[in-house]
């Protein structure tokens, strides 16, 4: 076979030969399209599994020390009260707050877990978003086993936190999750 037989008569390719390659990238680039847009969508649906056992653990961690707290709060703040009952009580408190880090942290990794394609960056920025804030409310847990009164105190940094992350799952999500994603990390602060 010579390269008269391939290229034609005249050095270029025959028509049925151009055809055939058009059709070829043109199948090439609707499949590489498909696959990026399946690709997006796995990535989206992790995204919405890190966030949904992410605040579960806050959720969980949280609740568990406002419900000590609140069971403590009758002998935490009567006149009355002994102070080394107080200590004790507070030390119950501080220690489920303590206790309750590792899980959320744990959660945090495995939402760092798994592959994000460079070429994806609000999947990507969105992760980052929702584990910088995670994180935040990881050391806030932290902050409250070392001092129960960080409990009562406003978590402005918090709220930022949480702001830019739901900005950032709701972008990166695709429509019909987006009340899925609300209810998880709210509506946005003013």
């Amino acid at each position: 076979m010579s390269s008269h037989d391939v290229l034609g008569a005249e050095g270029r390719l025959p028509r049925r030969g151009l055809r055939v390659v058009v059709i070829a990238a043109l199948v090439a680039a609707v499949t590489g399209f498909g696959a990026d847009r399946w690709q997006q969508h796995r990535e989206a649906d992790r995204l919405l599994r890190c966030v949904i056992a992410g605040q579960d653990q806050v959720g969980y961690a949280f609740r568990k020390v406002a419900a000590t707290l609140t069971y403590s709060s009758p002998a935490l703040t009567a006149a009355d009260s002994r102070p080394v009952v107080r200590a004790s009580l507070t030390e119950i408190v501080q220690k489920t707050a303590r206790d309750a880090v590792p899980a959320v942290r744990a959660s945090g990794a495995l939402c760092s877990q798994g592959n994000v394609l460079r070429w994806h960056p609000a999947q990507r920025g969105a992760r980052s978003r929702y584990l910088d804030y995670l994180g935040h409310e990881a050391d806030r847990l932290a902050a409250v086993g070392r001092d129960l009164e960080v409990m009562s105190t406003t978590d402005a940094e918090g709220a930022v936190l949480r702001t830019r992350a739901l900005a950032a799952v709701r972008s990166a999500v695709p429509g019909g999750a987006q009340p899925t994603v609300l209810r998880l990390l709210g509506p946005v602060s003013p």
